[in-house]
């Protein structure tokens, strides 16, 4: 038996091996380029069981069906290890097991009683949050910030902790706390990037106000040396503050040197100029065709796939204003399929709300904003459990608002305005939609 430099025992005492699994543990959670390194051990070492398991959550974060198949190799080599593994290791294997199934609400659940048990399992409360995106921030907040707040005495010196834990706090409705706790991550080590994209959120409280900007517009460059997916996230608030502000030039050009292009197959970075291009558009800016045929054409990689509703709407949206008509089809006979399947999930999310939420989607793109409106109608009020964070289902909210003005329902608009903006102090450009209103 080993022990990580957080103090967990592993079933292996291999220095070299504790070593990839606390440089695995320290880049995951700071979101620092390089943790693919621990593939290469894993490869080197076969039948070490906590390295397929570190392996396998690291490929569950790609969201694509090829990372599914590579995560579900290693978890099938796990499984045929689970006997040299210790409890904690077991606990992560089924966690794993269930993510990899699609049993997104029942992964969060063996997870939060791992973290329970061992609260200095960092990457465990990493897969966690994740989940808790594929179920809904916003949705989950409090459940997010009630399990951050009982490991706080275990990691209270923690820089990649406090920003999660700011992060939590945000997402249930305290953004000035989670401000604190985000500069309380920053005085230990000022490049945590999980800290600037909580600050980020906190900024939207705010009206991203010209300085909140400017501290963002001073991080940029920080960013650019952290891994990628966090690099495009933390710009897309960046430019989603420029919007804010009306600068649209300035948000343009932090879209083209830092949001899309870079590996323009990940989903994450799909999500974050989709959803950019999308607010361009909710703005009154004409999106010209090419932009959305360049993102269609890596999106139509991914119509045979649905993970969780949040990510295929996205998907949607970009096919349909691309006017990529079979494989918006073939999404949609996708989403369908997923939606009659008897698990926890199509029960959950995608027969109550996320089936609805795509068909709007693709109603707006196609300029039939009372059809997006009815489709909006009655699940507005569950948009949250589709997925994302609070900050990502603005844009849904944003696309109902405009919904509901272009069908002519100038009152419904206007009090679904006021329950949007109530959280917040309103930015320019919401003053704008205000006045179009």
């Amino acid at each position: 038996m080993g022990t990580t430099r957080r103090g967990l025992a592993t079933s292996t005492d291999d220095p070299e091996v504790l070593t990839a699994l606390d440089d695995f543990t320290d880049r995951l959670a700071a979101i620092r380029p390089g943790p693919e390194a621990i593939l290469a051990t894993t490869e080197a070492h076969p039948q070490v069981a906590s390295l397929r398991l570190a392996a396998a959550m690291l490929f569950l974060y790609g969201q694509t069906a090829a990372t599914a198949r590579a995560a579900d190799e290693h978890l099938r080599a796990a499984r045929e290890l689970a006997p040299s593994m210790n409890e904690r290791e077991q606990v992560t294997l089924a966690a794993l097991e269930q993510w990899g199934e699609g049993a997104f609400l029942a992964a969060v659940g063996t997870f939060e009683d791992l973290l329970a048990r061992w609260p200095r399992d960092l990457l465990a409360l990493k897969a966690l949050e994740f989940l808790y995106y594929v179920l809904g921030q916003q949705h989950m907040g409090p459940r997010f910030r009630s399990t951050v707040e009982a490991l706080a005495d275990a990691n209270a010196d923690d820089a990649d902790f406090l920003a999660v834990r700011s992060f939590a706090t945000e997402l249930a409705g305290e953004p000035e706390r989670a401000a604190d706790l985000a500069e309380a991550a920053l005085a230990i080590e000022p490049c945590t990037p999980w800290a600037h994209h909580a600050l980020a959120h906190v900024f939207i409280t705010r009206g991203d106000p010209p300085e909140a900007v400017a501290r963002l517009e001073q991080l940029l460059p920080m960013w650019a040396t952290c891994g990628r997916v966090i690099h495009a996230h933390n710009a897309w608030h960046l430019a989603v503050a420029h919007l804010d502000q009306l600068e649209l030039d300035r948000a343009e050009a932090v879209y083209r040197d830092h949001i899309w292009g870079f590996v323009p197959d990940s989903p994450g970075e799909q999500i974050d100029a989709i959803s950019y291009l999308w607010r361009v558009e909710l703005g009154g800016h004409p999106v010209d065709h090419g932009r959305w045929a360049d993102l269609a054409d890596h999106v139509e990689a991914h119509v045979e796939t649905c993970i969780f509703p949040f990510l295929t709407a996205h998907h949607a949206y970009a096919l349909a204003r691309a006017g990529r008509d079979d494989a918006l089809a073939a999404l949609q006979a996708t989403v369908a399929h997923r939606t009659e399947r008897d698990d926890a999930e199509a029960t959950r999310v995608w027969q109550p709300v996320g089936r609805p939420v795509v068909e709007a989607c693709i109603a707006h793109a196609r300029g039939d904003l009372p059809a997006a409106a009815a489709h909006l109608d009655p699940v507005m009020r569950r948009v949250t459990e589709v997925g994302g964070s609070d900050a990502q289902d603005d844009l849904f909210r944003l696309a109902y608002l405009t919904a509901l003005a272009g069908a002519g329902r100038g009152d419904d608009a206007r009090r679904f305005f006021g329950e949007m903006t109530a959280f917040k102090v309103r930015s320019p450009l919401d003053e704008r939609m205000l006045d179009r209103l």
